[in-house]
């Protein structure tokens, strides 16, 4: 629950343009909110109510207090005060592509300001919407304000993945030729163009750390295997050697660019593993949770050793973490329902994953640290997964 502060007028009669304060708590540090804009009042609550490391208190008892004032049609001037009288410790103006994209922003740096992580709020989501038996592209901000449908295939356009600068989308479409083909899209100029249509199946494509290089999986071979290609698709080189009698799948970079985790149902079911991305016999990770487990993500910060993936459970499917470090796995979510596809923001802590229930899919972000789950507001979309992050650069 959040609590607003506002004058008798502004609560009888709606926003005069007074100024509106919210309160949170961060961790052991709780904090305010001000500015006299009511949208922005408005998103900055739903942002940090979103944040596992953020919870509401009552007005006056911040410790910090950020205000939010709105510089033109795309900045805000950030204002972070701590003490009784306030004394200000920092005060900085934000740009953004809009008005919204700067209150974000400056919402990522206060948390950077006062927990030492980067905020998550100015993050962007691609995502499938299902209608009619139909999957097609969309992309949105975190907390879908500013929604865009990307492809208009009236087919199935499934599992996308963002460039790390923001600028660009790979997908798998069915739409050309009934199979399975690679193809990007330039957001700066919505051109579309296919990276990979070799004969059979051509899926699972998902750009390195880097932006140079992309992972995908080609079964012009015979099995479906991992290759890795130029940032276009070109000259693709098989990568898992060895393997040809098993089926791979779901390709991810570690985030120094230097191995990929993938699935592989070598041993019977699919179990994680992990490869060199210049090639190599790929080598399990002994997750030893359940005998069914895939769509691994990486965390994107290099400290944190953690794989992400959806692991079968009696009665469904949950998104559990593996620990490189101490070899060991544990289940991140308990239902109801299904969670899957989780995806990692860039804190490194929050993933945003699909859950399935009783005939829907909604998105939610996770925090891997308290397990908070926090249903995000996608409104008429309808069933919607298959969700990527990207904060742009």
């Amino acid at each position: 629950m959040v609590f607003l502060a506002l004058a008798p007028a502004a609560q009888a009669q709606g926003y005069d343009g007074g100024e509106i304060t919210a309160s949170y708590d961060a961790g052991t540090k709780s904090v305010s909110i001000a500015s006299r804009d009511a949208n922005i009042s408005a998103l900055l609550e739903l942002a940090f109510s979103s944040h596992g490391g953020f919870k509401v208190v009552k007005p006056g008892e911040g410790v910090f207090t950020f205000t939010v004032t709105p510089v033109g049609s795309n900045a805000v001037n950030l204002k972070i005060q701590s003490g009784k009288p306030l004394v200000t410790q920092l005060e900085e103006t934000v740009r953004g592509n809009s008005l919204q994209d700067a209150a974000l922003r400056a919402a990522d740096l206060a948390v950077l300001r006062t927990t030492g992580a980067p905020g998550f709020f100015a993050g962007k989501l691609a995502f499938v919407s299902e209608t009619a038996g139909r999957q097609e592209i969309y992309t949105s901000d975190l907390f879908f304000r500013e929604v865009k449908r990307m492809t208009r295939d009236g087919s199935y356009s499934q599992h996308p993945r963002w460039s790390p600068n923001g600028r660009a989308i790979l997908y798998t479409g069915y739409y050309h030729t009934g199979f399975p083909d690679i193809f990007m899209i330039d957001l700066d100029t919505n051109r579309r163009t296919k990276v990979a249509g070799f004969k059979g199946t051509n899926t699972g494509a998902v750009f390195s750390p880097s932006g140079q290089n992309i992972a995908m999986v080609l079964s012009s071979s015979g099995s479906p295997e991992v290759y890795v290609s130029g940032p276009q698709g070109e000259n693709p080189r098989l990568v898992t050697k060895g393997t040809s009698r098993s089926v791979e799948s779901d390709p991810d970079w570690s985030p120094d660019g230097q191995q990929i985790v993938l699935t592989s149902d070598q041993l019977g079911g699919p179990q994680l593993f992990v490869v060199s991305a210049r090639g190599g016999t790929p080598s399990r990770l002994p997750t030893n949770i359940s005998g069914y487990c895939t769509e691994p993500a990486w965390n994107p910060v290099a400290k944190q050793n953690k794989i992400a993936f959806t692991a079968s459970t009696r009665g469904g499917h949950q998104v559990a973490i593996y620990d490189l470090k101490s070899r060991t796995s544990s289940f991140l979510t308990r239902g109801p329902g299904s969670f899957t596809e989780a995806r990692w923001l860039n804190d490194g802590r929050h993933l945003v994953a699909t859950q399935s229930r009783t005939g829907s899919s909604t998105l939610w972000l996770i925090d891997s640290e308290t397990g908070k789950t926090t249903k995000l507001p996608s409104g008429r979309l309808g069933k919607i997964s298959q969700s990527d992050f990207v904060y742009p650069r």
